[in-house]
């Protein structure tokens, strides 16, 4: 009765962990990543030891996936490394099946970290359009304003000159 209640313990446990891997991942505090990817691969050692096979390859593939695409670089490549070199030693295959896997893990990986990052720069650059759409806005009322200011002006450096002079005319007249 033990081993179904601890397997799904141990996939409730690794969801939760994945889960908390996405929390640190977002705001890139590397130490906090790296501590939730080590419990799970940890977590799938566990688990082939206690001849959960399959969950355990799942939770590999997993990290390696997860550490390409959401930790920097430098840190991913080792970690990744781990996961698939840890993979590739259970997974009883054939080895062209577990290279083409590892493989595609690594790459699948990697495309969602370019996917994430050309997310990222799109977003950056709607906000930086949104920026110079605003200041450009901001110019035109600007511009518009300067130009009301200047009509009103010269229609009343106008008008109050006319009156000058009239009020001149009156005075010569009036003497």
């Amino acid at each position: 009765g033990w081993v179904p209640g601890g397997g799904g313990g141990g996939v409730v446990v690794a969801a939760g962990l994945g889960w908390a891997l996405c929390r640190p991942t977002f705001p890139h505090r590397l130490w906090p990543s790296l501590g939730i990817l080590l419990l799970l691969m940890g977590l799938a050692v566990g688990a082939e030891a206690l001849g959960f096979r399959g969950p355990a390859l799942v939770l590999w593939c997993g990290c390696a996936v997860s550490a390409l695409e959401r930790l920097p670089l430098a840190v991913a490549l080792p970690a990744t490394s781990v996961a698939l070199a840890s993979y590739a030693a259970v997974n009883n295959d054939v080895w062209l099946t577990t290279a083409a896997t590892v493989g595609g893990m690594a790459l699948a990986g990697y495309t969602l970290r370019l996917d994430a990052e050309a997310r990222g720069n799109a977003q950056r650059l709607l906000a930086q359009e949104r920026a110079a759409r605003a200041a450009e806005a901001e110019s035109a009322a600007l511009a518009e304003r300067a130009r009301i200011a200047r009509e009103i002006h010269d229609v009343l450096a106008h008008s109050l000159s006319a009156q000058l002079v009239h009020l001149e005319a009156a005075r010569l007249l009036i003497e």
